[in-house]
């Protein structure tokens, strides 16, 4: 009746709360009333269904409604042990990712993670052929463009930890990472992303390559001050073990970050205490002179008190 009296998510919302507290004893708002004994609720699946059928036809889907829907497909499956659960829950989020909630990064990742599951189930092995591969990577080049980077990190680093040793499908990830990193201009947010695809060249191919590819997001316009503090971290863990090449690094990331942000005064006190542990006097008196010039203020290295 208060469905019917006033049709809004919130209150499709609650429906859809009190029947998965009918249907399942293991939901936070299960009720008891309904589980163990005789009592059947599995037959009361339809009137859920029917909640959230209503709720889409009525305009009333919201993001976290259209992921309970969806869900409620691959939990019924498994209560059910109907395998067909699974198809009707990819169709489902392909549907409604491709419709009105196309800028839902939730039900994106929900429905990548369908997709992977479809295809292992399917071929029966957890790799993927090269088929399956191109088709999870059509998805993710989909949603991926579309939604913002701090709303999508879960997504990204999805695609790169499926992509991550398949070289030609990284680098197109690479490539469209940058555009969206150009887009944010600078923004913080994005710098989990480029600092992963990084790692992961790292890890893949070794420091050179690692180089050449933080170079890449360097050369974006006003890259972020955490992407900088990453690479600076990188190369200063390896200046700390002797490598000579790594210390040069950080000094030009050191430089190049300060022609950026000049009044960040972090950057300033780990630059000066890296040239204390791995430098010499006089590059350490440099710093120190360097900061207090363009800071305008003597106590600019000191440690700050907590």
């Amino acid at each position: 009746e208060a469905v019917r009296r006033l049709p809004t998510s919130r209150m499709y919302s609650l429906y859809a709360k009190f029947w998965m507290g009918v249907l399942f004893a293991d939901t936070e708002d299960s009720i008891s009333l309904f589980h163990g004994g005789e009592f059947d609720a599995s037959g009361f699946t339809s009137c859920i269904l029917k909640v959230y059928q209503n709720a889409e036809s009525s305009g009333c889907l919201t993001e976290d409604l259209a992921c309970q829907y969806v869900s409620l497909y691959l939990r019924l499956g498994g209560l059910e042990e109907a395998p067909g659960r699974l198809e009707e829950a990819r169709n489902l989020a392909k549907k409604l990712c491709n419709g009105p909630l196309s800028h839902a990064a939730d039900l994106w990742n929900l429905r990548a993670s369908i997709e992977m599951k479809s295809l292992a189930t399917s071929t029966g092995i957890s790799s993927f052929s090269k088929e399956n591969l191109s088709s999870l990577f059509d998805l993710f080049n989909v949603a991926l463009p579309k939604l913002p980077i701090p709303e999508a990190e879960e997504l990204w680093h999805t695609a790169m930890k499926l992509f991550s040793h398949e070289k030609v499908y990284f680098e197109k990830l690479v490539k469209c990472a940058m555009l969206s990193l150009s887009s944010a201009g600078g923004n913080d947010c994005g710098a989990s992303v480029s600092s992963a695809i990084v790692g992961w060249i790292l890890q893949r191919d070794g420091i050179k390559q690692a180089r050449k590819m933080y170079k890449r997001f360097l050369a974006l316009p006003r890259p972020s001050f955490k992407f900088f503090q990453y690479c600076i971290e990188l190369e200063t863990n390896l200046a700390s073990i002797g490598n000579q090449d790594s210390l040069v690094n950080a000094r030009k990331l050191y430089d190049a970050a300060l022609d950026l942000y000049p009044q960040e005064r972090e950057l300033w006190r780990n630059y000066y205490n890296m040239e204390l542990k791995l430098g010499t006097s006089e590059t350490a008196n440099a710093i120190y002179w360097r900061a207090r010039k363009v800071l305008g203020d003597s106590s600019a290295l000191d440690i700050p008190h907590s």
